[in-house]
């Protein structure tokens, strides 16, 4: 009798008259190469599948990484055949979405053109009408970037610093860097979904937090609705519930709601990283036909940038708290992003708060990284200084590019504005200084410097802006850093990268001297382990000017630099493991010096991010872990 009585107040609650909406993930995949269709992996990239199918040898081993360079020049072509239900094709609407293609893709679903993308870091979102059948094929075709790189290059009629990368919106590390090999991927990055609807749901939330007081928390629940069928609807905000007319389309609606006596989410040494769950349902005729879930924490954060004595302060107050800063810049952990798995993230990331930092920096270079990322940094108290992926280069500026960066800009704000850990957008990486301090504008033209110059301005100071504040509450940083070793007052405002030391070779004894308001990278390069030097390479490759050990050094100096410095400090050892280990000494040695003299200036100086937390391969770099 019990049973009975259950099975019949499920059905009364939950309805049993309307069809669910219904979400398909596409994940059996193939992919040509020289006629044969072989098993793809998604999400995933092409060297990734060239790999597991033995077409290409390690990447990451010897000097492998120079013979698998015809891999990005080449079209890929990835495909899915899948099949739908009637009660699927039936439903009233249909579309599919795309979570990330890299980069440039054509998407043909039943041979029927539906998507040309052009942006790795955007979310596609394609309604279909009239496509879809009981069997169906889609293709994507991702086209060699360096073709769209080149005829944009020549059509601009001027080369801009940072090379042809800058006319494609990729991941700049994708195309080398001086820790990075050059293993420029493409293919389905993230996954596919296909989506059917007879149903009204949520399509987005977004929790503000307007008011913070020891008793009461005050939010604004923000709302995207998708309406099918107009009519009569409930809305419930965990325990309180809203009665709606509302016409079909979508909506935008705004709810008050307050949290009595709230528990403050603090960052790692502070306190405690307590979240609330925040479940909103949409009900129809007593049936919940959408819901959706966020965790936030209650948190005050803000950027100080007051004028002082000395020139300006920066800091950051949490929670009305002035804290210093302590932590490091992160990279992406992996040239093939499929290979970091939800265990690396958090292994990384809890070692991130075993070393007692609060804060990274996810830098401009790399990918605006996974939810699992930020989860765990919600729930670890680690506080994020998020750039917006442009580093070290200046870019188109014409209209259909710019609109592409607002677009992006928009979709992964609005992916991350619930995130607890987030506490700073910031626009690039050096361009502003490197515009005024590296020379680039010597190879140009006053029309052209003019013209570069507006570009910047509408992407760094107005696009960017106005999406970080029209979708988020947090403060919004132009550049980083502010000014940069060619101005006097680098060292009195803003955050400051001072590479005095390494590039400059100046003695460990100057971080001592060169103490700025916020150093937000400074660095000194090791050697990784020798157990990870075993994994690259061959016993006969252990010298310094071996081809396998050069290719696995991408600083044109590295090497000199570091035998350069041990020489000051010690007597270099002639033995080539016992060198690797010195180079580790001479790492943390010089780090020592620089973070406890930037803790000693407190509160002139409020932050310290050494560079860098981690690598993306095996290699000899400035991270104070190796990869693996």
């Amino acid at each position: 009798m019990k049973i009975r009585i259950s099975i019949i107040l499920i059905t009364l609650f939950f309805g049993c008259s309307t069809p669910q909406n219904e979400i398909v993930e596409i994940k059996k995949w193939d992919f040509e190469y020289d006629g044969d269709w072989l098993k793809a992996d998604v999400p995933g990239n092409n060297f990734s599948d060239l790999l597991d199918q033995n077409v290409i040898p390690d990447p990451f081993y010897g000097t492998n990484e120079d013979s698998v360079q015809w891999v990005s020049e080449r079209e890929w072509v990835y495909r899915s055949n899948f099949k739908l239900s009637q009660d699927f094709l039936l439903k009233d609407k249909h579309e599919i979405i795309f979570h990330g293609l890299d980069t440039y893709a054509s998407v043909y679903l039943n041979d029927s053109l539906i998507l040309n993308a052009n942006n790795m870091f955007r979310r596609w979102s394609v309604p279909l009408k009239g496509v879809l059948k009981e069997t169906n094929i889609l293709v994507v075709k991702f086209q060699p970037t360096s073709f769209h790189e080149n005829k944009k290059e020549k059509n601009l009629g001027y080369k801009l610093p940072g090379g042809k990368k800058v006319h494609t919106r990729k991941a700049g590390f994708h195309y080398g860097w001086d820790w990075g090999p050059k293993i420029s991927v493409s293919g389905i990055w993230k996954p596919i979904e296909l989506k059917g609807y007879n149903r009204s749901y949520i399509k987005d939330i977004y929790i503000e937090q307007k008011e913070i007081f020891d008793s009461l928390a005050k939010l604004k629940v923000n709302l995207e609705l998708d309406i099918i069928h107009s009519g009569r609807y409930i809305l419930k905000i965990n325990d309180q519930e809203y009665k709606l007319n509302l016409n079909s389309g979508e909506q935008k609606l705004a709810f008050d709601y307050n949290i009595l006596d709230p528990i403050l989410w603090w960052p790692n040494g502070y306190g405690k990283q307590f979240l609330y769950k925040i479940e909103t349902k949409l009900i129809k005729d007593k049936d919940i036909i959408s819901k959706k879930t966020k965790k936030i924490g209650i948190r005050k954060t803000e950027l100080i940038t007051s004028k002082d004595s000395l020139g300006n302060e920066f800091y950051f107050k949490i929670n009305n708290q002035a804290i210093f800063m302590k932590g490091a810049n992160y990279i992406p952990q992996d040239n093939l992003q499929n290979r970091v798995s939800k265990e690396k993230y958090i292994d990384l990331l809890t070692q991130v708060t075993k070393a007692n930092m609060n804060m990274i920096r996810v830098w401009g270079g790399g990918i605006y990284e996974e939810d699992i990322f930020y989860n765990t940094c919600d729930s670890l108290g680690i506080l994020v200084w998020q750039d917006f992926m442009f580093a070290c280069a200046m870019y188109p500026s014409d209209s259909l590019f710019l609109e592409n960066i607002r677009e992006e800009a928009i979709d992964n704000v609005k992916r991350l504005r619930n995130h607890s850990s987030i506490i700073l957008w910031c626009g690039n990486n050096e361009i502003a200084e490197a515009w005024k301090n590296w020379g680039w504008q010597n190879s140009f033209n006053e029309y052209e410097i003019a013209k570069i110059e507006q570009g910047y301005k509408d992407i760094f100071s107005n696009i960017l802006t106005e999406v970080v504040n029209q979708y988020t509450d947090l403060p919004y940083w132009e550049s980083s850093p502010k000014l940069g070793r060619g101005d006097n007052n680098h060292h009195l405002e803003g955050d400051v990268h001072y590479w005095g030391v390494w590039h400059d070779s100046q003695p460990f004894s100057t971080f001592e001297k060169n103490v700025p308001r916020f150093m937000s990278e400074f660095g000194f390069q090791s050697f990784p382990e020798l157990s990870t030097i075993k994994k690259f390479s061959a016993k006969k490759d252990w010298k310094l000017n071996s081809d396998v050990m050069t290719s696995h050094q991408k600083h044109p100096r590295g090497n000199t630099l570091i035998q350069e410095y041990m020489n000051r400090e010690y007597n270099q050892p002639l033995d080539f493991e016992k060198f690797i280990y010195a180079s580790q000494i001479l790492q943390g040695e010089g780090m020592r010096i620089g973070l406890e003299a930037h803790r000693r200036s407190q509160p002139y100086c409020m932050g310290t991010l050494y560079w860098q937390l981690n690598d993306c391969w095996p290699v000899a770099s400035w991270s104070s872990i190796d990869y693996y």
